[in-house]
């Protein structure tokens, strides 16, 4: 159970608000915990029988108060047994039919103190999955109709070990154990693998009083972690009631690489950070198309500051890097690969001291792809349509924009902004920001690619 706690005031009201909420919430828990068929109803709306003939319970709201009834006990009983108080009961109920899970919250009010407990229950022996009945995202009060089994006639499974190491074949012998159980059959046919195993073979069934031991060949699928299920099916067990067990899958792989930046649109020169998961893994790498050779010392990952030894992949044109990681003791993990794209970019941007001026320096030459004006030496410039913009804050959510007046390629590398006069007491920190789909088009002399938009600060 997970509890939330809600504040209220002190005193003897505050003990009798939680014993409430705790009685009606264990109540609830017990008895769905070994429901067979469950429907989740709006009590506002569902029409509680006067009399109950079959084997439906009934657990739901009606003046604020929770109630419980069934066909031995035709009365509707409060829980917990008391009406001499002024607590008032709510009941929200929330379903995963993919695990038969039941999640639900209790709320206790008195005046204005409030204390609800929130619990998640799973449905040992449900054989179809959760229904609802009327309800909706208006509902407010919420019950439950169910149908369960005698908890003393109810087997349940466990495995050990209940966490596989995924390698191919998985290991034989595991230890289906059967509590409180009375075997009608045990045979081959009544055993099944789901999840990520892909077949089953069952070798040997050993039973030793309560211990039935498997003897299993299979496969996994390849994955890097899931959950599988061993499951009996019901003829094999007193009350005929399908049993699931779960078994967790862990990879024996070493964890695969990653790579910082992401793949995509990178600068010239940019260096690719590589890591695995695993606590001292060693990663190899290549950027040439060919195959990952673990002999080969050029090939293995090494971020070290020492110049002599560092071999980090660095991304000088478009390059598709290929990485693996290993580690002893563990299989190499599955080759990822990742395919970076050089683009232009804004590497650094400085305000021209005593000048309405700055100076935008790019990791990679441009041209502009436009009709420029002329300056009176024959220098070429573009208007305030070119994309750009420079602004300061005079609030963290106020924006100050200055009139960009003209836009020059000084040369292939680098930029120059003119703008009017800054204003006075607009601080230090102005920002340039490039958008192309605004101006003109800025592209690379070597790709054609257009200059990535950006936002860049300078003093």
């Amino acid at each position: 159970m997970f509890f939330g706690l809600k504040s209220f005031a002190s005193g003897e009201e505050q003990y009798n608000l939680q014993s409430k909420v705790r009685m009606a919430s264990i109540f609830i828990t017990e008895e769905l915990r070994y429901a067979y068929s469950v429907q989740i109803i709006d009590s506002s709306n569902f029409a509680i029988p006067n009399e109950v003939t079959d084997e439906l319970n009934y657990i739901y709201i009606k003046n604020n108060k929770l109630y419980h009834k069934n066909k031995d006990n035709n009365v509707a009983r409060e829980i917990p047994m008391t009406t001499s108080d002024n607590v008032n009961i709510n009941l929200i109920v929330n379903t995963t039919n993919t695990n038969g899970m039941i999640n639900f919250k209790v709320i206790g009010t008195d005046g204005e103190s409030t204390y609800d407990i929130v619990t998640d229950v799973s449905v040992l022996n449900l054989k179809s999955s959760i229904k609802k009945e009327g309800v909706s995202n208006s509902t407010s009060s919420y019950g439950v109709v169910y149908e369960k089994v005698d908890p003393d006639e109810v087997t349940s499974l466990r495995v050990v070990p209940n966490l596989i190491r995924e390698d191919h074949d998985f290991p034989s012998d595991f230890r289906l154990t059967l509590i409180k159980e009375e075997l009608i059959e045990f045979e081959e046919e009544y055993f099944s693998l789901g999840g990520a195993f892909k077949s089953m073979t069952i070798d040997e069934i050993e039973i030793d009083n309560n211990v039935v031991v498997l003897t299993i060949d299979g496969e996994l699928d390849e994955i890097e972690k899931g959950f599988a299920s061993i499951t009996v099916k019901g003829t094999a067990l007193k009350g005929g009631n399908d049993l699931t067990a779960t078994i967790e899958v862990r990879s024996l792989r070493t964890e695969p690489p990653k790579a910082n930046p992401l793949p995509g649109k990178v600068k010239k020169n940019q260096e690719i950070r590589l890591s695995s998961e695993t606590i001292e893994a060693e990663i190899y790498f290549t950027m040439d198309g060919t195959d990952i050779d673990l002999a080969e010392p050029n090939h293995k990952y090494n971020p070290t500051l020492d110049i002599n030894s560092r071999n980090v992949p660095v991304v000088e044109e478009d390059v598709t890097i290929k990485a693996m990681a290993t580690k002893e003791g563990l299989g190499d993990s599955l080759i990822e690969t990742f395919e970076y794209y050089i683009y232009p970019f804004i590497q650094s941007v400085s305000r021209v001291a005593t000048a309405n001026k700055f100076t935008i320096t790019l990791t990679e030459e441009v041209i502009f792809d436009g009709s420029p004006l002329y300056n009176a030496d024959g220098k070429p410039y573009y208007l305030n349509d070119s994309g750009f913009k420079v602004y300061y804050l005079q609030s963290i959510e106020n924006k100050r924009y200055i009139d960009v007046e003209k836009v020059l390629l000084q040369d292939s590398y680098s930029i120059i902004i003119e703008t009017k006069n800054i204003p006075g007491g607009s601080g230090e920190v102005f920002f340039i920001e490039y958008d192309q789909k605004s101006g003109y088009e800025i592209r690379s002399t070597s790709t054609n690619r257009l200059l990535e938009k950006t936002t860049i600060s300078t003093h």
